[in-house]
């Protein structure tokens, strides 16, 4: 609304880009009626005061496998990636069942994150007084979208970073099992 009147907008494509409100969004516009509750991946990254990693971005491997992967290549990694003089490291994933407007992230999951990390590499020695920034949002998760029988109110879109071919078809074909 502009100065309280109301005018018609058309257009041959419209994007829902509401997220985690999408669902809500849809269904208090009437288009169609609210969906069961679906659960998100609530994917927290940290924001470290210091620069921990200066020109390239570094991947750490864990020792936990992450059992919700759709392609899992063993165990679990986290990225250090320099960000304006300090180190954005990521992510920590849960699921998350409540209301998007509920997020958030507790300290015990925080201190859980940095034990994972300083575990990785116990070189960096990282407390809770390194952490500058907690950041965290929410993201559909093809299986939880499947389990609750929803699949028709998204859509997916496999990312891959390789260059084979055959490969991608792997991909594709595992996603899909």
């Amino acid at each position: 609304r502009l100065g309280g009147d109301k005018f018609e907008v058309r257009g041959r494509v419209v994007i829902n880009a509401a997220g985690p409100y999408a669902d809500a969004l849809l269904a208090r516009t009437g288009i169609r009626p609210r969906s069961a509750n679906i659960p998100f991946s609530r994917d927290m990254a940290l924001v470290i005061r210091r620069p921990l990693v200066t020109t390239r971005a570094l991947a750490l491997q864990t020792r936990y496998h992450d059992p919700s992967a759709v392609l899992s290549r063993g165990r679990r990694h986290i990225f250090l990636v320099p960000w304006v003089g300090s180190t954005l490291i990521g992510v920590s994933s849960a699921i998350w069942r409540d209301d998007p407007d509920a997020l958030k992230v507790t300290d015990a999951e925080v201190d859980g994150f940095l034990e994972e990390i300083n575990e990785a590499d116990p070189r960096l020695g990282l407390t809770r007084a390194d952490v500058g920034l907690v950041m965290a949002g929410l993201q559909a998760i093809y299986e939880s979208v499947r389990d609750t029988g929803q699949l028709d109110r998204f859509d997916f879109f496999i990312l891959s970073d390789t260059t084979h071919a055959e490969v991608a078809e792997a991909e594709l074909a595992e996603f899909h099992t």
